[in-house]
C-alpha cells in the first residue's frame, strides 16, 4: 500500500507499507466474505438496538440487512435467520421509504421462495409509521401488491395483519374481500389458495365493531343465518367452530353498536331457542360475564345488569350457569363494570351494596371473598361525581373522616 502525508514544512512525502501473511489472509478472506467480519473488525450497527434516528443509522441497517443475505447466499446462514434480521430491522424504521428498501433487498436471495414473514411484519408497522389511517392502509395496499408481484405466497398471518388493519384504519369493504367473493370476483383468501380460521373470523368480527357493521356481524354469527361462518365455508381445515373469543369480540361489537338485544340470545335462552353459546358447545366465563356487564352500562340497561349481578337475585349470573366450567367467579374486574354501569346510568344506591354493608346485609364483594383495590375505590368516586352525591365522595377520602375508604 501506498501512503502520503505533509512534513511540518508542507512536503509530501510518500510511505509503503507491506502487508505480513496474516493480514494478507485476512485481507483475503475479507474481500472472499466481506459479510462474515473477524472478531478485530469494526462491528456494524447492532439491529435489535434503537430506532432509525438518523441517515447514518439507516446506512449501518441496511448494510446488517445485506450482509446477512451475503450469508444466506453463500450457505452460511439459514433463511429463518434472513426473516429475523429483516422482521428485527423493520420494526426499526421509522419511514416508510427505508422499510420498502429493506424488503427489496429480499430480490437478492438466491432462494426459490420468498418468505412472506418480513411483509406480514411492514403491514403490522405501516400503523405506525403514518399518523394518518388513510396514507398507513395505502401503503398497506402497496405491500400486498408486492408481494404479489414479487410472487410471494401470503399466509394467514398476512390475513391477520389486513384486518387488524381494516379495523384500526376503519376500512369494512377492504375486509370483505379478504373474505369473501364480491361482485363476481373470489376473495383473496381463494385466491392464495387460503380458507378462513376461527381466529380470522374473530378479527373480522373486530373489524365490524369498529366500523359500525353491526348488522353484518350479527349475519355472520347468528347459528340461524344461511350466511354465518360455519355455513360459508363448510369445508374449511380445520372446521371453524366459535370459541370463547369469538362471543368476546361480539359483545364488544354489541357494546359499541349500542345493541343490547342482540347481546341476549349470545348469553341466553330467548323464545324457547337454545342461546348461542349452548349450541356451540360453550358455557360463559367471567370474561364474557365482565362484557355483558359493559353491554348494559353503553345501553342503558341498568336493570339488567343489577339483575345480573345481585347476589339476592334469582337471575344471577352464578344461578345461570351452575355448572359452567370453570366456575363463574365474579373478580374485581366484574366489579369495576358495575361500577363503570351505575356511573353511566345514574345509578347510585346501586352501587352501594357493592362495596359496602347495607342494612345488615354484607357487601356483594365480601360475599364473593374480594376486598376493593384503589381501582375500584377510584371507580365509586366517579359514581359520586356522575349522580351528583358530592358529600358522600367527599367523606369517602377525608383524612379525618371515620368512613374514609382506608380505614373502611
Amino acid at each position: 500500500f501506498r501512503g502520503s502525508c505533509f512534513d511540518t514544512n508542507d512536503t509530501l512525502h510518500y510511505h509503503y507499507y507491506c502487508l505480513n501473511d496474516t493480514e494478507k489472509e485476512r485481507l483475503k478472506a475479507f474481500f472472499t466474505h466481506p459479510h462474515r467480519p473477524n472478531k478485530g473488525d469494526v462491528p456494524i450497527a447492532n439491529p435489535t438496538k434503537g430506532a432509525f434516528s438518523s441517515r447514518r443509522n439507516i446506512t449501518s441497517y441496511k448494510h446488517c440487512n445485506l450482509r446477512i443475505i451475503n450469508d444466506f447466499n453463500h450457505g452460511h446462514k439459514a433463511l429463518i435467520d434472513v426473516e429475523k434480521v429483516t422482521i428485527n430491522l423493520l420494526s426499526k424504521v421509522i419511514h416508510m421509504e427505508d422499510a420498502l428498501r429493506l424488503l427489496n433487498n429480499l430480490d437478492q436471495l438466491r432462494s426459490s421462495v420468498l418468505p412472506p414473514a418480513p411483509y406480514n411484519k411492514c403491514i403490522n408497522r405501516c400503523l405506525a409509521l403514518h399518523s394518518g389511517h388513510k396514507a398507513a392502509f395505502d401503503n398497506i395496499l402497496k405491500i400486498l401488491n408486492l408481494m404479489l408481484v414479487k410472487k410471494v405466497k401470503p399466509d394467514s398471518i398476512t390475513a391477520m395483519n389486513f384486518l387488524v388493519a381494516c379495523a384500526e384504519c376503519g376500512e369494512f369493504e377492504a375486509a370483505k374481500q379478504l373474505l369473501f367473493d364480491v361482485d363476481g370476483q373470489p376473495s383473496w383468501l381463494s385466491q392464495w389458495e387460503l380458507t378462513p380460521n376461527i381466529a380470522l373470523c374473530n378479527a373480522y368480527l373486530t373489524v365490524c365493531a369498529k366500523t359500525g357493521k353491526f348488522n353484518e356481524a350479527y349475519e355472520f354469527l347468528n347459528v340461524a343465518s344461511p350466511n354465518n361462518m360455519q355455513r360459508r365455508w363448510p369445508n374449511a381445515k380445520p372446521p371453524i367452530k366459535p370459541d370463547r373469543i369469538t362471543a368476546m369480540n361480539f359483545l364488544v361489537a354489541c357494546a359499541e353498536c349500542g345493541e343490547f338485544e342482540a347481546a341476549k340470545p349470545l348469553l341466553f335462552d330467548v323464545n324457547g331457542q337454545p342461546s348461542w353459546l349452548s349450541q356451540w358447545g360453550l358455557t360463559p366465563n367471567i370474561a364474557l360475564c365482565s362484557a355483558y356487564l359493559t353491554v348494559c352500562a353503553k345501553t342503558g340497561k341498568f336493570n339488567e345488569a343489577y339483575e345480573f349481578l345481585n347476589v339476592a337475585s334469582p337471575n344471577n349470573m352464578q344461578r345461570r350457569w351452575p355448572n359452567a366450567k370453570p366456575p363463574i367467579k365474579p373478580d374485581l374486574i366484574t366489579a369495576t363494570n358495575f361500577l363503570v354501569a351505575c356511573a353511566e346510568c345514574g345509578e347510585f344506591e346501586a352501587a352501594k351494596p357493592l362495596l359496602f354493608d347495607v342494612n345488615g346485609q354484607p357487601s356483594w364483594l365480601s360475599q364473593w371473598e374480594l376486598t376493593p383495590n384503589i381501582a375500584l375505590c377510584s371507580a365509586y368516586l366517579t359514581v359520586c361525581a356522575k349522580t351528583g352525591k358530592f358529600n358522600e365522595a367527599y367523606e369517602f377520602l377525608n383524612v379525618a373522616s371515620p368512613n374514609n375508604m382506608q380505614r373502611r
